[in-house]
């Protein structure tokens, strides 16, 4: 069965967007929290030697760079030669400024810090991990533009230096957001984003077979009211995909959704672009009991012996956001009889 852990929790603090990175079996796990009476807008992490179970207190990484914006997002990339920390300052809350950037913090490979954080050129908000390719990285954002979004993808081919810009998708129909990004292999990229019209709509997904430089017409995943999917290969030729259940706009309070959700899927499921011929296994992951009930956003890491571990934020018996845990192993998924 799935086990739930506490990994940070406050009843001032509001706590959410995470992520997670397992190093030399230490789990660490990085997140945004917000303090609307003390104006505070911080970066923090906290770590488990335990596999989840236990956490440290929270140390904060980075603390607001003004009184006009909020970190938004956080992200922990693992790459071959360093760990880079990164988010988005989001300026005033209006993503039709174009005005808010991602920073990075750069790390060795043991996690110790060398500097940060660095302004990049990459423009948009919640950004997605870093994707390390055989030539190149590449990195996806969002940003609003009149009434719907598009989303962009940037490549770099001098490790982070200098990016180019490019549009991963955009749709006169769907609004479009928040993309989760997985690489096949060495040329073949799956994008997962995230679709605001809270008219439960279908994951939606599109595909690159040369690194990101073109993309796909957008196909269909049958995962309904698929919001803030995020998405990460296990072993066993399976993929990982959380993400919340938001099915209706509704006004007012809890309307960011109540049921964290997962989903079981192949490489065949998501290269397939005939939503009839997908095969998924979904199943819950976690209920937010609370009258204003918000939850999602997650991070997820595979140890070596198949336990799979999740972190993401929920409101339920707290005033606010905090940070809750959750380890399953696929035998808690399916039953093979």
């Amino acid at each position: 069965m799935i086990k739930k852990y506490t990994i940070s929790k406050d009843k001032k603090y509001y706590r959410a967007f995470t992520d997670l990175m397992l190093l030399n079996d230490i789990l660490y796990c990085t997140f945004c929290e917000m303090n609307k009476e003390t104006n505070e807008s911080n970066i923090c992490i906290s770590v488990s030697k335990d596999r989840g179970k236990t956490w440290s207190n929270r140390k904060i990484i980075s603390h607001k760079l003004s009184d006009e914006g909020r970190w938004d997002g956080t992200k922990l990339c693992k790459l071959e030669n360093k760990i880079i920390l990164l988010s988005t300052w989001y300026l005033n809350n209006d993503e039709t400024k174009k005005n808010s950037y991602v920073y990075m913090w750069y790390y060795d490979n043991n996690f110790n810090y060398i500097n940060g954080p660095i302004k990049t050129s990459i423009n948009g908000i919640v950004p997605d991990k870093i994707i390390e390719l055989d030539d190149r990285w590449v990195i996806s954002t969002h940003e609003k533009n009149k009434s719907k979004r598009e989303t962009y993808i940037f490549t770099s081919f001098d490790n982070g230096k200098n990016w180019n810009k490019k549009i991963l998708a955009k749709s006169d129909v769907y609004d479009l957001c928040e993309t989760s990004i997985v690489k096949i292999d060495n040329n073949t990229l799956v994008a997962l984003m995230r679709e605001n019209s809270h008219q439960g709509i279908d994951c939606l997904k599109v595909i690159s077979y040369d690194k990101g430089e073109t993309w796909s017409d957008i196909y269909k995943m049958p995962i309904p009211a698929c919001h803030r999917p995020i998405i990460s290969e296990l072993n066993e030729d399976k993929y990982l995909i959380t993400y919340r259940f938001d099915y209706a706009n509704f006004k007012g309070k809890g309307n960011h959704g109540n049921m964290f959700l997962g989903c079981i899927c192949t490489k065949q499921d998501l290269l397939e672009k005939n939503r009839d011929n997908i095969v998924l296994k979904i199943f819950p992951i976690d209920y937010d009991r609370n009258i204003n009930s918000n939850c999602g956003y997650s991070g997820q890491i595979q140890f070596d012996d198949g336990l799979i571990y999740v972190s993401a934020h929920i409101v339920d018996d707290n005033p606010v956001a905090q940070i809750r845990g959750y380890s399953f192993y696929l035998s808690d998924i399916f039953i093979d009889q």
